[in-house]
């Protein structure tokens, strides 16, 4: 529900974006996890969640930014 909610809100590149980048954010949180502690933990998830909020913001920020 959230999803389609956003894409009815957000302009299609913004959501683009975010996609992108919560995507390439959550396969590199999700090697290193794996790699150093051998398994994606509960608390992995928790910290993953909190860095997606923050880059979510910050390509919020620097879109807006750039004159869109």
């Amino acid at each position: 529900v959230s999803l389609c909610l956003a894409l009815l809100v957000l302009p299609f590149t913004l959501f683009a974006l975010w996609l992108l980048a919560s995507g390439l954010l959550w396969l590199g949180w999700r090697r290193a996890m794996v790699n150093r502690l051998g398994g994606f933990t509960g608390d992995g998830a928790g910290a993953l969640v909190e860095l997606c909020e923050i880059l979510l913001l910050l390509v919020a920020a620097v879109w807006v930014g750039g004159g869109h």
